[in-house]
């Protein structure tokens, strides 16, 4: 089965022995072709020039999000020698403090790593990772709450298709996967959560002693 993947957001790698930094957001930029359209009548110009104040303000904005992001990367990746050499382990931040070094607000830093990753040569490491306390929800882990706490109580979804469910969402994973972060959350199997909306045993955490139907390591 295939396993989870991430995209990440940012790369650190070692180029001729030094270390360098890459963003891996995609470009995003105009298409001329619609620039160049022109309007026939008022309401058609009206709705051209909202749609490029729209778009303009969309570039700004990405554009800004790309910045943030790289300052961040440049800052962790100068703050930390030790961790990419395999010398030593994360230095733990504050949001606050590593807020105070970039010259940026905290809420606007906190939104900047939420659920953003770094590849490194110690392998994908959420931003969040850096900062611990101020650690966003996984989204795997938001998506898999919000499915079970729309499903219908007296036919609970399976393993099996919350797997489905999230493959709709862009999350590829074994069941098997979906099952260990289901219990990571203390959400019972769909069998121990039939029962009424908002009754207090269908939300009965799964016990540690009752093994998953496949008991090998996710993948």
């Amino acid at each position: 089965s295939a396993p989870t993947t991430y995209r990440a957001d940012l790369t650190v790698e070692e180029r001729a022995d030094k270390w360098a930094l890459y963003i891996d957001e995609p470009s995003v930029d105009w298409n001329h072709e619609y620039i160049a359209i022109a309007s026939y009548n008022e309401e058609e110009t009206k709705t051209l020039r909202q749609w490029r104040t729209s778009a303009h303000w969309l570039l700004r904005t990405l554009k800004r999000r790309k910045q943030i992001l790289y300052k961040v990367g440049l800052y962790l990746l100068k703050a930390q020698p030790a961790l990419w050499t395999g010398k030593g382990t994360i230095a733990p931040l504050t949001i606050r403090a590593l807020a105070d070094k970039l010259g940026l607000h905290e809420s606007t830093l906190s939104r900047a790593i939420a659920g953003k990753v770094m590849r490194t040569p110690r392998g994908l490491i959420p931003l969040s990772t850096f900062v611990p306390g101020n650690s966003p929800k996984d989204p795997l882990h938001t998506a898999l709450q919000q499915l079970i706490a729309q499903e219908n109580p007296s036919h609970p979804l399976t393993d099996d298709e919350l797997k489905q469910a999230l493959q709709q969402r862009g999350f590829q994973m074994a069941r098997r996967t979906i099952a260990k972060h289901r219990q990571q959350l203390q959400i019972a199997p769909s069998y121990r959560r039939v029962n009424k909306p908002n009754s207090p045993s269908s939300h009965v955490p799964e016990c540690s002693q009752e093994p998953p139907r496949d008991s090998t390591k996710p993948a």
